[in-house]
């Protein structure tokens, strides 16, 4: 909220700033309209961007077990289903959570872990590569369905690698 209160505010004075001059009041309409947003300059603009400490305070509500992050998932539908990106979200948060307080330790202790701490860790790195992977798909679209279509953007692309400048020639 307070991201967009400050957004807001700037915008605003962006707004006034860039008022174009218009022929019959000349340049006053600019600052006549920054005076009626805030009339006593930057005293009148209380909004400031949330900081470091609030912005990491939130993430960790969000991102570890707590109430927040139960009151945001209350509603969230899951279907349980292999596959399902909700429900890959919500199993893997307890596992990188362990992983990633197996790390700080591992760090403070200055060792290498043991075999089933390795197994750990390699489950929550498999778990996070899983979650980011986005959908690939090779064709797009009804035309790229038919069989021989190449866009035409790939063909051009194409004959730009087989010839022997890599830049296209001007027509």
């Amino acid at each position: 909220m307070m991201t967009l209160e400050a957004e807001a505010q700037t915008a605003l004075r962006d707004a006034a700033s860039n008022f174009p001059s218009v022929p019959v009041l000349g340049p006053l309409m600019g600052p006549l309209m920054s005076f009626g947003i805030t009339p006593l300059g930057e005293l009148t603009r209380p909004y400031r961007p949330p900081g470091d400490a609030l912005t990491k305070r939130v993430a960790e509500l969000v991102t570890k077990p707590s109430g927040m992050r139960d009151l945001f998932s209350e509603h969230v539908y899951v279907s349980g289903e292999e596959g399902d990106r909700m429900t890959a979200l919500i199993d893997a948060l307890p596992v990188c959570l362990q992983a990633d307080l197996l790390q700080t330790r591992l760090r403070q202790e200055k060792r290498t872990p043991t075999e089933d701490e390795s197994a750990l860790l390699r489950k929550a790195e498999d778990v996070r590569d899983e979650i980011v992977q986005v959908d690939v798909y090779e064709k797009h679209g009804h035309l790229e369905q038919q069989t021989g279509y190449v866009r035409p953007a790939l063909l051009q692309t194409e004959e730009w690698d087989n010839a022997a400048s890599p830049l296209p020639k001007a027509a």
